[in-house]
């Protein structure tokens, strides 16, 4: 009698735990999206800040998201790989002594459960991997910039080599990317380092000679500098120490002085 009365009285409470078991993952998505915004750098912020500087809405350049959570980048994606796997771990882990109805019940809620673990796990490793995403669709040979399929003199086109400072991310590449190949006479661009600027253009200097050699490339060099100033970078000439390498320098000196 007594066993039964404590049957009766723990059934409730397990029922109660395996209706409150969908209403758990209503803050999954955030916890994955937060999570996998923090294990890139917030990448996806700095995609959002050059979207609105394309739109003329705001304009800030690097944010500097890298520069602060670069570094902790590994330590973060391990502490988010570690709490992917817990989840996983919590909602397959299935093994209680019930009766059919009540396991039936549990397996429908888990079902349930695993729909939004798996899409807010694809939504955190999405977020997590977008540098690396980035990157790889920059090098795409399927998605590289053409040159114009226009009649050009090869003795016109000049390839000219410059930094461009305050870029702290792969998603800044991509925005000064962006910016130089869609300038007056850019055939085509590339940034090699987000830490070091550098960059190579090939430039139709046909639509910018006017009297001299000096006079077209100043003219050139006047309006991209403008162009890239106005979205929050700046055009430097070759050799030029960016802010990223100072601060690499800065660290490494703070590192190594204390010995």
């Amino acid at each position: 009698m007594l066993t039964k009365n404590l049957d009766e009285k723990q059934k409730p409470t397990m029922q109660q735990s395996t209706e409150a078991s969908p209403s758990s993952t209503e803050g999954l998505f955030f916890q994955a999206f937060a999570a996998g915004s923090i294990s890139s750098s917030c990448c996806l912020f700095q995609l959002l800040l050059n979207l609105l500087s394309s739109w003329n809405i705001l304009h800030i350049g690097c944010a500097g998201f890298n520069t602060v959570l670069g570094p902790l980048r590994p330590y973060t994606r391990t502490m988010t790989l570690i709490w992917l796997v817990m989840q996983w771990f919590q909602h397959l882990n299935i093994n209680s002594p019930l009766g059919k109805q009540e396991k039936d019940r549990i397996k429908s809620c888990c079902t349930i459960s695993r729909r939004k673990l798996f899409l807010s796990s694809a939504l955190c490793l999405g977020l997590m991997f977008m540098p690396e995403l980035l990157e790889s669709i920059r090098h795409s040979s399927f998605i590289q910039r053409k040159s114009p399929t226009v009649n050009i003199n090869p003795r016109n086109v000049v390839e000219l080599n410059y930094v461009v400072d305050n870029m702290g991310c792969e998603a800044c590449i991509n925005a000064v990317e962006k910016l130089m190949n869609g300038h007056k006479g850019v055939l085509s661009s590339k940034v090699y380092s987000f830490e070091t600027g550098d960059v190579n253009i090939q430039v139709n200097k046909e639509l910018y000679e006017r009297n001299t050699e000096v006079t077209w490339t100043k003219y050139f060099e006047d309006e991209l500098g403008d162009l890239l100033h106005t979205h929050g970078y700046e055009l430097r000439p070759v050799g030029w120490i960016t802010k990223s390498m100072k601060l690499k320098e800065k660290k490494k000196q703070d590192l190594f002085g204390g010995f």
